[in-house]
């Protein structure tokens, strides 16, 4: 089962935690696997109960291995709680780093993902996930292609 989606999911660890508890009550012990897609900007304490909760696998991205091209890209789109906070109080690329630290810690087998965007340097981030700094070993990394979003140009309102 693979938690992802249009947001952050971890912003409803509640939800998630329960809905994996649910699922894994509902089928064969060792029948269900799961699997999260994050942008890693949580504590020491999310991976722990994510670990305990039965995550097998996540996914972490890793907008950039530069910290402040990274600081650039997460303030794009600075992630709420469901409260209405901020996940973490710092959107740094050492909290994402620590966070999967803290995953490959628990047990939870980690891979990074990284978007080609224009200006990303991909090699940096290779290196990053390829020396061992983030749990141990090199850490698996998926680059994927980048796709801008294109603007609808509108039409003008007529005139009348």
């Amino acid at each position: 089962v693979v938690i992802a989606g249009w947001g952050e999911p971890l912003l409803r660890l509640d939800t998630v935690l329960d809905t994996m508890s649910r699922v894994a009550r509902a089928t064969p012990e060792g029948q269900v696997q799961f699997r999260v897609v994050t942008n890693g900007l949580f504590p020491r304490e999310v991976a722990r109960r994510l670990a305990q909760g039965g995550l097998c696998r996540a996914t972490v991205s890793l907008a950039s291995a530069d910290p402040v091209q990274f600081k650039l890209l997460m303030t794009q789109e600075e992630p709420l709680a469901h409260d209405g906070s901020v996940a973490s109080p710092s959107l740094d690329l050492e909290v994402v780093c620590d966070f999967v630290r803290n995953l490959v810690d628990a047990g939870v087998q980690v891979e990074c993902a990284a978007v080609a965007a224009p200006g990303v340097d991909i090699a940096a981030i290779q290196e990053l996930v390829a020396s061992g700094s983030l749990g141990g070993s090199a850490i698996p990394l998926r680059v994927r292609e980048y796709f801008p979003i294109q603007q609808e140009q509108q039409s003008p309102p007529p005139r009348g």
